[in-house]
């Protein structure tokens, strides 16, 4: 049975016209396709499916997509992802389940079968969200031979090095990655302003993190800013330091009192006590932090570390400001650098090559907006 479809416009629109699909690919006729990835969590990793093509179909024994076809004429993209899901996999799904990630134009020239293949696609991308083993998916055993789930990093990385046999495009599972984020890791920030301070609550799918706290004896102010945005102390899950100094820590060893958890870097180690003397000579209220409750990380540990609370970034040693200083630097584009100084004038630290090196390792992170503890905002464009 011939299968028609839609001839589009540059734009991926249909035209009015139809074509038969193997003259589609045989002139490179423009045409849309849908692609459909499934993902979903488990032991606080994103997993990603992958179907291994049938022995009948190009790229044979491949993996790829984990549900794709070509869009019937008069056809939509959600519909016919939908009609693929349930025959290739055997899962029923509504509209509402789909999550798109965007659009791509595709151009592939080769040759299948002995036969000239001019592939001219407009495709779009969907994930959808599924809780589900290997053995409960109904195969359709001419298409697929067999589905894997696969950590999406690692999946990301045997794509790019090529490590299995696979027809996925690293673009596509890109932009996949990047909805996911998005769909997964709704994080929300609170600048929490109550003293002269900037300290901020980054709010994880999993539990929240503090930034910061002011000096010690501002535990009352504390609670009115977090009255104002509605927070609770129980929201905050952990609180990082981005260095020891007075006015970044005075409310960390209360916070632990009330069931907070202090995220150390092992190379702040050696600077958690650096104000006690401090506060004992200003008569303040405050009880030295017990590092012995803390829980100590590196920076190399910090990205699947914040990846299990939902918040996915990772922890820099940023130690030209303080040999304990770091920076948080979200996968959104948010950075947290406590006391650096400002990178807008990074061409003049030429005799402070540390504090040059500090900030081109964030900038290499493509920042969007840089949060200090005692300036405004820098949005990046």
């Amino acid at each position: 049975m011939k299968e028609y479809l839609d001839i589009v416009d540059e734009k991926g629109n249909p035209t009015g016209n139809i074509v038969e699909r193997s003259v589609a690919h045989g002139e490179g006729i423009p045409h849309r396709t849908s692609h459909l990835w499934l993902l979903r969590r488990k032991n606080g990793r994103t997993e990603i499916l992958l179907q291994k093509r049938a022995a009948i179909k190009s790229f044979p024994g491949c993996y790829d997509i984990s549900s794709a076809g070509h869009i019937p004429a008069g056809d939509d993209y959600v519909t016919s992802a939908l009609r693929e899901l349930k025959e290739e996999l055997g899962i029923t799904a509504e509209p509402s389940d789909l999550v798109c990630c965007g659009d791509r134009y595709i151009v592939w020239d080769d040759v299948f079968f002995g036969k000239p293949y001019h592939d001219r696609q407009y495709t779009r991308v969907f994930l959808i969200w599924v809780d589900m083993d290997e053995d409960q998916f109904t195969l359709q055993e001419e298409e697929v031979e067999s589905v894997l789930w696969m950590d999406l990093d690692q999946c990301i990385e045997g794509v790019k090095n090529n490590s299995f046999d696979n027809c996925i495009a690293i673009e596509e599972l890109m932009m996949v990655q990047s909805k996911a984020i998005d769909d997964i890791f709704c994080t929300g920030m609170t600048k929490l302003k109550y003293g002269n301070t900037n300290t901020f609550l980054i709010q994880g799918s999993d539990g929240g993190l503090l930034i910061d706290t002011d000096y010690a004896g501002t535990l009352p102010a504390l609670y009115k800013a977090l009255k104002q945005d509605n927070i609770r102390v129980k929201d905050i899950q952990y609180v990082l330091a981005t260095h020891y100094h007075p006015d970044h820590m005075g409310l960390i060893s209360e916070l632990m009192k009330q069931g907070v958890r202090l995220l150390l870097i092992d190379t702040q180690k050696d600077f958690v006590h650096y104000s006690d003397r401090l506060f004992a000579r200003d008569k303040l209220p405050y009880t030295p932090i017990d590092e012995t409750l803390a829980t100590v990380i590196s920076c190399g540990e910090s990205r699947d570390f914040l990846i299990q609370m939902g918040i996915p970034g990772e922890i820099l040693r940023t130690a030209s400001h303080s040999e304990d200083s770091v920076s948080l630097l979200l996968d959104n584009g948010d950075c947290f650098v406590g006391d650096l100084e400002p990178f807008e004038y990074i061409e003049s630290y030429g005799e402070n090559p540390e504090l040059k090196n500090d900030w081109e390792r964030i900038l290499s992170f493509h920042p969007k907006r840089i949060f200090y503890s005692h300036r405004p905002e820098r949005i990046i464009e």
